[in-house]
Parts: C-alpha cells; sequence; structure tokens
C-alpha cells in the first residue's frame, strides 16, 4: 500500500488523485493500518497522502472476503459512492468459496479469475 501511494504520483496512471480502500474484517486492526500509513515516515516526507497535500487518500472499510455478505455490501458501497465505477483493485488475499474449479463471478459486475502460487 505505501508502495502504491509513493509510485503513483510519478506513474503514467496518473491522471488526478487516488482513493484507497484498505479493507479488513476487523475494524480496529484496519483503522489502525490506515493510521500507521498516514503517519509512515517516507509517505510524509515524499508529500504523496492528500493530508499532506498529496495525490492520494487512503480509507478503511470493512470487508471479510469470506462471508458473502460482507462482499456484497462491500460491492453495494463501491456502487453507491462510485457510480461511473472504479479503475483498479488490488487484492492480496483470495478464497475460493466454491472451489477453483468453478467460475467466479465477482460482486462489481465482471466475471474472472486467476490463480498462481
Amino acid at each position: 500500500m505505501r508502495n502504491l501511494a509513493l509510485e503513483y504520483p510519478t506513474s503514467a496512471f496518473n491522471n488526478g488523485p487516488l482513493l484507497i480502500y484498505l479493507t479488513a474484517r476487523d475494524k480496529s486492526r484496519g483503522e489502525a493500518a490506515v493510521a500507521a500509513l498516514q503517519s509512515d515516515e517516507h509517505l510524509i516526507a515524499a508529500k504523496a497522502l492528500r493530508k499532506d497535500a498529496g495525490l492520494t487518500e487512503i480509507k478503511y472499510h470493512a470487508l471479510d472476503i469470506s462471508d458473502t455478505n460482507s462482499i456484497e455490501a462491500f460491492a453495494g458501497f463501491l456502487k453507491q459512492e462510485h457510480p461511473d465505477g472504479i479503475d483498479i483493485v488490488v487484492n492480496n488475499a483470495g478464497i475460493a468459496m466454491n472451489g477453483f474449479g468453478e467460475s467466479l463471478t465477482l460482486y462489481l459486475g465482471f466475471s474472472s479469475q486467476s490463480f498462481s502460487n
């Protein structure tokens, strides 16, 4: 997350502000992670975050990827907050709810599957 916030301002993908939702199933741990990033000396020195006049904002939102209701709630939140869509999804954890042989339909409106080890 820190590297994304540091690299974005000089990236070819930079066409304006970047909003990152840091998700976690445990609210206190998720909010602590956001607070740690907001006080990260490298991000502060680089003026990467919006609070320091940068382009990147990081917000916490609850998400338990093993709970269909939680996934649907987060997808609904994204659709409501960003009706024109989102540009990037970065997922560093995954779960195959119906096994790896099944097609996985993501709740954001597209179907994809990619597995690597």
